[in-house]
């Protein structure tokens, strides 16, 4: 009997986390990759589990046990029938897409997600009515619902994805169904055959302690600040230290692995014992933040990873510690739910609307700081001698670190505040040399507020410690930049416009992803800067079609600070098409960046369109398409296919390239910025040109072609692809001696489509 629930509510778990990645497959290229999809489709996913345990709810304790079997196989029949889910969905017009996309979710998939997702709660009550040894404490087979969804994540991006269509996909999901079905008629068979016996029933039932609004109101909390610390961990790591691809898959399989451990029943750390650990853990991760680290990245990555653990595992052990009588499971999962909706949606919904950055990953961090059981008796972990050494250890070492950054500081010693004379005898026998004041002021800058953490912590002042490490964390994200100009959030992440400490160059980030630089004084603030230098690929491009008279119209998927428009004279027409409206705010600011609007000054038009690249190039119709058109077709096509370390895959499909051919003239040019430490779309550009029979070359500009002269124009190395009609389309590029090459062997590279896509296949490591 046990064996069929575990495998019933196994699989049920694996399902869930298959059809959201599923989901988001069939909808991205229909809403052009927006973040806002999803943030949205997550909300949808979210709101339907809640919905399912509190159907499961009202099902065990509304409706007799022996017509509970009836009612939910009878649901599940009805599920099954609107299965496979299509793939061919429609548009979404020019309404909200917000409202779309849900409508769409709701109508393909809504009911067979809402009815799996009431397996877990409902199986485990179930089980919990049997005659079955463990029937009294049925929550270890939370534990197998965690396990499921941990091989459900897992499963799609490297064994689902690779090997079957959308449509492939939809079908296998719905045969995973089909078995699922007959699993919970067995369960509910089960439990009707082995029910517990009247008075079995009644014992059971007797020590059942009523639960209060307090325990309920702890229980959406040590919910909530994990669900929170999930998705902030995440955003704050590939934002503000390295994008890394598929750095999701970690986290998310981290608090899955935190639910089947604390779950399971052979824990053998308390709730306590996990946040003893995490009071020193969370002083390292104060020290980190607030010296504004980003390197060694695998090291500051992995700090994150385990404070994330730690405070996750404390809080869902302490789930379990707190977890009620068998006769409230139901509820205690609902609201676990809804603390786990609360914590997404804070992060996802609020918080962008609320703060400039990412403030809500360490204001998490405070709560599950709050949520340590010592904080409940405002009583800190000293009360351990080996704790009570470690954190004066810590303690120490972070306060020798302060005085010797000081001591070591020249600036400390021009003010007259140390005198450094004795001290530089003990410099010389530094390892490799004495450190530098940049070095020792990053340590000073964050050992000071660190040792003030701790020494709170050591006064036993537990309360205190969250506060005070969340509100350092909190300052360090506000102050990490003292040089911004300007900083706004969207769905696209935190934007930084800055300058370098001699305010000669105008810079624009996204956390470590670099969206452009100008300079701002001296002769060279229309010179086109990083991947777009004169004498890069890209001005290989230009300056071929310029010469041979040949660019008049072009379209740029992906704006930037607008520094193509630096190519654009007297005459001619340059069209971008960028999704974030926050970059074409600032690109057209000249407070900031002057590149769109010199380039008007010059007699040159630059337009604008706010929206995904490539639904604005199927909706620009050229005079070709329509006689009453007044738009010709473009000379130039730029697409930027990289943010960050995602690939928009919508932007290089074999139906996307056909759509920027459709608006190319014959003799026209398609070019792709491929630079990436992590995928080489080279082969994948490749296998496409072959199926849409157009020609390709690539050029690598990497760093043995940098010199100290191009280093100080702000030029970067950078990677770039042209596809045409015809050889004769590339002019001048391919005349010897020339570094563009022809495009790799496609030879075994599947062609990427809407879909099929194999990212993992463009590993630049493979």
């Amino acid at each position: 009997m046990l064996r069929v629930f575990g495998i019933a509510i196994f699989l049920a778990a694996a399902l869930l986390f298959l059809v959201q990645p599923m989901s988001g497959k069939v909808l991205l290229p229909l809403l052009g990759g927006s973040p806002s999809v999803w943030n949205t489709c997550m909300v949808f996913f979210q709101m339907a589990l809640l919905l399912g345990y509190l159907y499961a709810h009202v099902l065990t304790t509304k409706v007799p046990a022996q017509w509970q079997g009836v009612v939910h196989v009878g649901l599940l029949v009805i599920a099954g029938v609107t299965l496979p889910a299509p793939i061919e969905v429609g548009e979404p017009g020019t309404a909200d897409p917000r409202v779309w996309l849900l409508r769409t979710l709701l109508i393909t998939v809504g009911l067979p997600f809402f009815v799996v997702s009431t397996s877990g709660p409902l199986l485990q009550k179930w089980f919990s009515r049997t005659d079955h040894p463990h029937a009294r404490d049925p929550y270890f087979l939370y534990a197998a619902s965690n396990a499921g969804s941990l091989i459900g994540l897992l499963a799609y991006p490297f064994v689902v994805e690779p090997l079957l269509t959308r449509w492939q996909q939809s079908v296998a999901w719905t045969g995973g169904f089909w078995i699922l079905t007959p699993l919970v008629v067995g369960c509910a068979i089960l439990a009707h055959r082995r029910a517990a016996p009247a008075p079995v029933k009644a014992a059971a039932a007797a020590p059942a302690a009523p639960v209060g609004w307090k325990r309920r109101v702890l229980w959406v909390l040590l919910a909530f600040a994990p669900s929170s610390l999930m998705l902030g961990v995440t955003q704050h790591i590939s934002t503000d230290i390295s994008a890394i691809p598929l750095l999701w898959v970690i986290p998310l399989s981290l608090y899955l692995v935190t639910f089947i451990v604390a779950f399971s029943n052979r824990v053998p750390i308390s709730a306590r014992g996990w946040g003893r650990l995490a009071a020193p853990v969370v002083l390292l991760l104060v020290f980190v933040m607030a010296s504004l680290s980003r390197s060694p990245v695998l090291l500051v990555v992995t700090l994150h990873l385990l404070a994330f653990f730690v405070l996750a595992m404390m809080c869902h052990r302490r789930l379990a510690e707190l977890r009620p009588d068998p006769a409230y499971l139901t509820e205690f999962y609902l609201w676990i739910s809804v603390g786990g909706v609360l914590g997404g949606a804070f992060n996802a919904l609020a918080a962008p609307q609320m703060f400039t950055t990412i403030l809500e990953y360490p204001i998490a961090i405070g709560l599950a700081c709050l949520l340590r059981p010592q904080a409940a008796e405002d009583d800190s972990s000293v009360k351990s001698a080996a704790w009570r050494w470690v954190l004066r250890g810590t303690a120490f070492v972070v306060g020798f670190g302060v005085f010797v950054a000081v001591l070591n500081i020249d600036a400390a010693a021009q003010v007259g505040v140390f005198t450094r004379g004795w001290f530089k005898g003990l410099q010389r026998h530094w390892p490799g040399g004495p450190p530098s004041d940049a070095v020792m002021i990053h340590v000073f800058r964050a050992g000071v507020p660190t040792l003030v953490v701790a020494l709170l912590l050591m006064r036993r002042g537990a309360v205190r410690f969250a506060f005070a490490a969340g509100a350092v964390m909190c300052a360090a994200h506000m102050f990490a930049n003292g040089r911004t100009l300007y900083r706004e959030r969207t769905f696209f992440g935190t934007l930084d416009v800055s300058e370098d400490r001699f305010q000669n160059w105008h810079i624009l980030s996204h956390g470590t992803t670099l969206h452009g630089i100008q300079a701002v004084r001296g002769n060279k603030t229309d010179l086109p800067t990083t991947y777009y230098h004169p004498t890069g690929p890209i001005g290989d491009v230009v300056g071929m079609l310029k010469e041979e008279g040949r660019l008049k119209h072009a379209g740029v998927i992906g704006l930037g600070v607008g520094s193509l428009a630096a190519y654009a004279e007297q005459g001619d027409t340059f069209d971008f098409f960028e999704i974030d409206k926050g970059v074409i705010e600032i690109a057209n600011d000249p407070r900031f960046f002057t590149y769109i609007r010199d380039a008007g000054m010059r007699g040159a038009r630059v337009r604008g369109y706010h929206g995904d690249g490539r639904l604005g190039m199927r909706g620009f119709i050229t005079r070709e398409e329509s006689p009453e058109s007044p738009e010709t077709p473009f000379d130039l096509i730029v697409v930027d296919a990289f943010t960050s370390d995602a690939i928009p895959i919508h932007l290089v499909t074999k139906e996307a390239v056909a759509i920027y051919l459709s608006k190319l003239k014959p003799n026209g040019v398609i070019a792709f910025h491929i630079s990436s430490r992590y995928f080489d779309l080279g082969p994948v550009l490749a296998r496409i040109a072959e199926e849409l029979g157009v020609v390709g070359r690539i050029r690598d500009d990497g760093d043995d072609k940098m010199t100290p002269e191009l280093s100080a124009e702000a030029k970067r190395d950078s990677t770039w692809v042209v596809l045409g009609r015809t050889e004769g389309a590339f002019g001048a590029l391919t005349a010897p001696p020339t570094d563009w090459v022809r495009l790799p062997d496609a030879r075994g590279v599947e062609v990427w489509t809407d879909d099929f896509s194999n990212p993992l296949a463009a590993w630049a490591g493979n």
